[in-house]
């Protein structure tokens, strides 16, 4: 099993010098910095994934207020995708639904 995690964390009134150090940490534990608050991780090893919550659970309060954490985890054993047979049954999907009139706000 691979697992592919995503992760987005931002602070208000950020103490610079900490949050650096919470982003090297996540970086030392196989985290890519993709840009400003967006991490990535991909591994095989669940627990890889689980210790951003330990870093982020101990060094989130001096790195600020934290204003946003978002944390998703998915698990495949081919990210190639597989097939769903239902979109057979629905071979104009896409020009039917674009079709559509936008909704009333």
């Amino acid at each position: 099993m691979i697992y592919r995690a995503t992760l987005n964390i931002d602070f208000t009134g950020i103490v610079k010098n900490e949050y650096q150090k919470l982003v090297a940490a996540l970086l030392a534990t196989g985290w890519r910095y993709l840009e400003t608050t967006a991490f990535i991780l991909e591994t095989e090893q669940l627990a890889r994934a689980f210790v951003a919550f330990e870093l982020i659970a101990k060094q989130c309060a001096a790195a600020g207020t934290l204003s946003a954490l978002t944390i998703h985890i998915q698990g495949s054993e081919d990210f190639g995708g597989v097939a769903y047979p239902a979109a057979d049954n629905h071979p104009n999907a896409v020009a039917n639904i674009r079709g559509k009139p936008w909704p009333e706000p």
